[in-house]
């Protein structure tokens, strides 16, 4: 972990605003993007192209990141940003619309255990039942009628009504026995 002190030039910033392009003149390019933490992203926005800039890096496993910024020739009672107020955690502005808990993205409306709550509850509501067997009774009849297609030209006609009954019964009969 390496830290070094910087005074350059702005080029740009990334569309995302957590990047900062800047002059270098080691460079092949003469140019470097830097990472940006996000109490540096907080203050950057009146940083534009062509601003002289002083920077400290943070350099972890080849990623540098820009811990401290400021304009140069800038004095300010306060720092931009430091390494020493880094939070550990963040607030992403998201909660669950049941209980208030901080979400991690808008994905979802309501936290797990809401979410686990909720479904418990629905699949013990008489509603789900009645649902869940209509749901049941449907797959079974459209495994008679492939049936039924299937044996096509096997069974007379005038019997099929009674094909029709002992299938059901059959299928309903095996799927009971699933679901025990």
């Amino acid at each position: 972990m390496e830290k070094e002190m910087i005074n350059t030039k702005v080029l740009g910033l990334s569309k995302a605003k957590n990047m900062l392009k800047v002059f270098d003149e080691e460079a092949p390019k003469k140019e470097t993007w830097y990472w940006l933490t996000p109490q540096v992203q907080q203050f950057i926005g009146d940083i534009k192209e062509g601003t002289e800039v002083e920077f400290e890096v943070n350099e972890k496993q080849g990623k540098k990141t820009i811990v401290f910024l400021k304009k140069k020739g800038v004095t300010a009672s306060k720092p931009i940003a430091s390494t020493a107020k880094v939070e550990t955690k963040t607030e992403t502005g998201f909660k669950c619309k049941d209980c208030g808990a901080t979400l991690k993205d808008n994905s979802y409306e309501t936290c797990y255990k809401c979410s686990m709550a909720r479904r418990e509850k629905e699949e013990k509501s008489p509603e789900n039942k009645d649902k869940q067997s209509s749901i049941r009774a449907q797959a079974i009849g459209n495994m008679v009628s492939r049936t039924l297609i299937s044996l096509q030209g096997q069974f007379d006609l005038n019997n099929v009504g009674e094909y029709i009954d002992t299938l059901y019964a059959h299928y309903n009969r095996n799927i009971s026995k699933l679901e025990k």
